[in-house]
């Protein structure tokens, strides 16, 4: 708790939260409404769809081509919306 309360007294968003970490976050940013970013409702990502692990490592590896300048963006986002195409359209 000390540590996400020294965040948040420096304006950083804490990973930990209490009301008085929240209220300490609140002053450094100066603005009330920084607090709703602690209200919202996480969801946990790829688990609804069966081939999204097939498609997220798909993403994965043709992003560390670009990322390598192996490819260019649009030949990368190219590739990868085809697999990504091939890989949604099997039963």
């Amino acid at each position: 708790p000390q540590g996400a309360l020294t965040f948040a007294k420096y304006g950083s968003c804490p990973a930990y939260i209490t009301q008085s970490v929240l209220d300490e976050y609140v002053k450094a940013t100066g603005h009330q409404s920084a607090s709703l970013i602690f209200k919202g409702s996480a969801y946990c990502e790829g688990n609804e769809n069966s081939k999204y692990k097939s498609v997220r490592q798909l993403f994965d590896e043709n992003s560390k081509l670009y990322l390598l300048g192996e490819v260019s963006l649009d030949d990368c986002m190219k590739k990868f919306e085809q697999q990504r195409a091939e890989i949604l359209s099997e039963d």
